[in-house]
């Protein structure tokens, strides 16, 4: 019952780092590498492209329930599948598999990837200028935290799925970030995240609430057992929304 549509994002804007903007639509919008400190960064050029492909969905397929489009990234494209579902509400359901820092990871104190590990690899284009300004000594300064960026999906559903080996992406700041969110569904009348009061181990579901957290064995990849997890959970809730 599910239809997949896949954007490749390299076809939107390549992933060369290091301020790369010479291509895609970064092109076509005059974006270079002399930013404004806020101006949007790849990560925000590959979300504005996957609601364009929503947008071709609702106009040119009569055969896929536009009420029902969930939103799927991985790792730097779960980052953006977050950043994508956080600013169009059209998307039913956002999931955000082992996103990490700038993800569903907290961006403060926490024991994966910090600023510095972006600097170094020239992927500190993913995110706006004003990213780099918070390496080092002011990496826990920010004035947000990716709670704020998950709370921004509410009421809708939410999955988030963490790897326990896949320390770089911190997947016990995936959880307690998603915890933390949680108090916004529940602001709106709906369950958050239902879970038991401990922190989760390997082959752990919680699904009960509008939002999802999985943890499973092994690494840093999108796995056939987070594919059955999250089509799991959107079977339920959607079958509620019939």
């Amino acid at each position: 019952g599910y239809a997949l549509a896949v954007l490749v994002y390299t076809d939107v804007i390549n992933d060369n780092h290091f301020g790369d903007f010479s291509d895609g639509i970064a092109k076509l919008f005059g974006t270079n590498n002399n930013r404004r400190d806020d101006e949007w960064g790849k990560i925000g050029m590959w979300a504005y492209a996957a609601s364009r492909v929503l947008d071709y969905i609702i106009a040119q397929r009569p055969d896929v329930d536009s009420s029902m489009v969930a939103i799927i990234g991985h790792s730097r494209l779960g980052k953006t599948a977050l950043w994508c579902g956080a600013q169009d509400k059209r998307f039913a359901a956002v999931i955000s598999n082992n996103s990490g820092y700038g993800g569903a990871a907290s961006s403060k104190k926490g024991s994966g990837e910090r600023v510095i590990d972006f600097m170094r690899a020239g992927s500190w284009d993913w995110f706006c200028e004003n990213f780099k300004k918070f390496s080092g000594k002011l990496e826990d300064e920010k004035p947000y935290d990716q709670s704020f960026l998950l709370a921004l999906i509410a009421p809708r559903y939410l999955c988030v799925g963490s790897a326990i080996l896949d320390k770089g992406a911190d997947p016990q700041s995936e959880f307690l970030t998603t915890l933390h969110a949680s108090k916004v569904w529940e602001f709106l009348g709906e369950k958050g995240l239902v879970c038991p009061d401990r922190e989760p181990m390997p082959g752990d579901h919680f699904t009960k609430g509008n939002i999802s957290y999985h943890l499973r064995d092994n690494r840093h990849f999108l796995s056939r057992e987070d594919w059955g997890a999250y089509i799991k959970f959107l079977d339920e809730k959607f079958q509620l929304i019939k």
